[in-house]
């Protein structure tokens, strides 16, 4: 990845907006939940996998990511709403 692919705001094209809410939706219910950020992310990854088996694992991980920012960057609002700090019960 060169550096400015870095600095570009993740794209996700028409195709792939059902997926990316497949998987804003298992990161977050799982955040909802009490998970931890670790937790909640292999919770995308077998939402993502689900759709796409069979890629390599780091590049699953990386478009998992980039899904997740997309996602948060649309409504940050409703992705973080009701999702609580986990251990303490603040909301984030």
């Amino acid at each position: 990845m060169d550096d400015l692919a870095r600095l570009r705001p993740p794209t996700v094209t028409e195709a792939e907006k059902p997926l990316r809410r497949q998987v804003a939706m298992a990161y977050r219910t799982a955040r909802e939940a009490g998970k931890e950020e670790r937790d909640a992310f292999e919770a995308a990854m077998i939402a993502y996998n689900k759709e796409r088996p069979g890629e390599e694992r780091l590049a699953a991980s990386a478009r998992v990511a980039e899904m997740i920012a997309s996602a948060v960057r649309v409504d940050p609002v409703w992705f973080w709403k009701n999702v609580r700090k986990p251990g303490t019960g603040l909301m984030i």
